[in-house]
């Protein structure tokens, strides 16, 4: 397997993991979504190991799954996006209507494997409040992809909010398809 083959995308929940997922299922790249709390080890690697794709990647919104990819694939570029804990709280309440008790608990069981992430040299912390600037999304993908971005899928996708915008319109979902978008 090619040692830049895969890339993987951490954050909490309601931090733009899947907003990556859909900027980078483009071209010959495709990101899944939330796959590694449904798959065993084999399964995954099978995953991420076809040839259909020059590159595949995962995003994750639980930092838990941080500790199982930096054994799997220790050499795979990763990012983490950081959100404060108190913003992400709001979100899940105000999103799923989650107990506050219980994203606590969540975002305390994180902490390990965040604390993991920022010593190992193959993360690239963003923080989320700079996910609006250009320049953070390019660095991202070069980053991920290793390639120049995509400028017009960046633009594309900047004001799409993959959780608000679930409800496309047929004419729209129709428009977006044609560039591989999936919701």
């Amino acid at each position: 397997m090619l040692k830049d083959k895969n890339f993987f995308i951490f954050g909490y929940p309601r931090s733009r993991t899947a907003w990556f997922a859909n900027l980078f299922t483009t071209g010959d790249v495709f990101c899944y979504h939330e796959i590694i709390p449904f798959t065993d080890n084999e399964t995954l690697r099978n995953q991420l190991a076809d040839r259909q794709y020059g590159k595949i990647g995962v995003s994750e919104p639980n930092p838990m799954a941080y500790d199982l990819i930096a054994k799997l694939y220790p050499d795979s570029p990763k990012v983490f996006i950081f959100r404060a804990v108190e913003d992400v709280i709001i979100s899940m309440q105000k999103a799923f209507n989650v107990t506050r008790e219980s994203q606590i608990s969540f975002t305390k069981s994180c902490v390990k494997s965040v604390l993991n992430m920022l010593g190992d040299e193959t993360v690239e912390p963003v923080d989320f409040n700079s996910l609006n600037d250009d320049k953070i999304i390019c660095k991202v993908w070069r980053h991920c992809i290793g390639s120049e971005p995509d400028h017009n899928r960046i633009k594309l996708l900047k004001n799409f909010n993959v959780q608000i915008d679930r409800q496309l319109t047929i004419k729209r979902a129709t428009a977006i398809k044609e560039d591989r978008l999936w919701v």
